[in-house]
Parts: structure tokens; sequence; C-alpha cells
């Protein structure tokens, strides 16, 4: 998949964010995961596969093999394989379903949500862009003021279509967030005193790959200094 936290991508998500502010009362907040679940059966399931396989292997084989090995060798050989599929972010997604997937960063973005401190905004217009790149998925929580203001319909398309740009990558995502921009501006219009309340830096979960996690809003929802 194309960087989520490179410069390119924490560039274009930091002007969607903007232009989400600028335009409307909504305090928008963007982070990024690795994964939402851990996913442990994906990886048991792959190592199953390898230890199956070495041990046909071993039986077929022309060399002669000990009867200790023929036990012991295609165990090790399946925790190595199963190890080995950790790195391999796509066998999370391929082994499991897709309802599982997404019912994991429905929970994981609304935990994040709350944890986040986006649900405390004086005026309930939290909304924060979750993205999850193991599962290849994203969700939008939004807050009361936010749920009220917005049409249903076209609030779910022009969400459908950044949780389809996911596997555009990072600056396609920003982008087609950015697009709920006029959206946002017709239904909640920024006042000439609106605050900027929570911090407009990317917020990187600790594992994802080569990212340094930005600080995140305090217990008060403000972002930090």
């Amino acid at each position: 998949m194309h960087g989520f936290v490179d410069d390119a991508a924490r560039a274009a998500f930091g002007e969607a964010v903007r232009a989400i502010e600028r335009e409307s009362a909504a305090e928008a907040v963007v982070t990024v995961r690795r994964q939402s679940a851990s996913w442990v059966h994906a990886h048991i399931l792959v190592g199953c596969v390898g230890a199956v396989i070495a041990h046909a292997f071993m039986l077929y084989s022309d060399h002669p093999f000990a009867l200790l090995s023929l036990l012991i060798d295609p165990i090790v050989a399946g925790v190595l394989v199963g190890l080995a599929s950790t790195v391999v972010l796509g066998v999370k997604r391929w082994l499991t379903p897709r309802r599982a997937l997404r019912k994991a960063v429905q929970t994981a973005a609304r935990a994040a949500f709350y944890d986040k401190g986006i649900r405390r905004t004086r005026g309930q217009t939290g909304l924060l862009l979750y993205i999850s790149i193991a599962e290849q998925m994203a969700e939008v929580v939004i807050d009361d003021a936010v749920d009220a203001a917005t049409p249903a319909a076209e609030w779910a398309r022009a969400v459908a279509e950044i949780d389809q740009a996911v596997a555009r990558g990072g600056v396609a995502t920003a982008r087609a967030f950015a697009a709920l921009a006029p959206a946002l501006a017709a239904a909640l219009p920024r006042s000439p005193d609106d605050v900027n309340e929570l911090s407009d830096d990317l917020h990187v979960g600790e594992h994802v790959d080569g990212a340094t996690a930005a600080p995140g809003p305090d217990v008060d929802g403000e972002a930090p200094p």
C-alpha cells in the first residue's frame, strides 16, 4: 500500500483538516493505525499450512529424515512461517471475513473518538477520520451536532468514497476526506469566534511502521501546547 505516514500523506491530511476547519465549525482529527485487531487466527492458519507443506515435503522427499525430525521439523517450520506472515498486512485481510474486519475497525474508531477527547468539543462538532492499514478500511465517527446537521444519504456516499480511497493510499484518502468540506460548511458554517479545540497533526498509532505518534488531545479535549 502507498504511504499513510510519509511527508506527502502528512501534508495532504493536514491540508484536508485545515480545509474542513476553514469552512465549517467541525473539529477534524485524523488518526492512522497499523491494524485494529491482532487477527492471530490468520497467522495460525498460515503456520498450519506451512507445517503441513513441510511435513509433506519430508515424507515425499528422496532424502531420509529421522523420525524425530518428522515430528519436530514441521512444527518449527509452521511457527517460523506463521511469524513471518505477521509482516504481511494483507494476510490478515485475506483470511478474515470482511464483516469481522469492519466491526473491528468500527469498534476501534469509536474507542479512539473518546480516547482522543474528540467527544468533548464545546459544540459537539468533533469529527474523526480513522484509518486502519491492515484492514484497508476507514471509518468516520462524528459527534451529535455533525450528525444532526448533515444529510444522511449525502454523508453516507461521501464516507463510502473515503473508505474506497484507502486502497489508493494516503494522499488519495486525504483528498476524499477534504471533499467533506463543502457539505460541512453548508451544515455547520464556521462562526467568526470559532476556536480550534483539537490538534491538527496526524495522530499515528504506535505500531505504524516508520512513524512517530503525534501528541493527541489531553483529557479536556484541548490540543497540547
